[in-house]
């Protein structure tokens, strides 16, 4: 078993990174195979657009095993980025407390009410992404 706490260099990073950016299909293909823990260290890097590309190539059963090592505030970032079909798949996949943390945390984080059929606020230039209505 590979030692949790070794990090990528960051030149194994930045390849991933290109990866993404030139040719979504070789970064699918090649991102599951990678430990868990490298699969983390290269998404808590990436910013929103890279995000929002890795969404678009890896399915969600392959993300699920790594959402609850996020920060609960990254997690939340993460989730407001999915489209709707693909949080719920990948809320599907993990464990029941898993699932039941990361609801109370932003259920926490909103005092406890959200809006109806979006339990998390999404900023208002990604409505469009997630088939919302834009901001008024």
């Amino acid at each position: 078993m590979r030692d949790m706490k070794k990090r990528l260099d960051s030149r194994t990073i930045e390849t991933y990174r290109e990866m993404l950016h030139a040719d979504g299909s070789a970064f699918a293909e090649r991102f599951p195979r990678l430990h868990s823990n490298e699969q983390y260290q290269i998404l808590r890097i990436l910013d929103r657009e890279e995000l929002e590309a890795v969404f678009a190539v890896i399915s969600p059963e392959t993300l699920a095993p790594i959402f609850k090592w996020f920060s609960r505030r990254r997690q939340l970032k993460l989730y407001g980025i999915m489209a709707e079909d693909y949080r719920i798949r990948m809320l599907e996949r993990l464990a029941t407390d898993d699932t039941r943390r990361f609801i109370e945390s932003f259920h926490r984080a909103d005092g406890g009410s959200g809006p109806a059929g979006d339990p998390l606020p999404i900023e208002p230039d990604q409505a469009a992404v997630h088939g919302g209505a834009p901001a008024v």
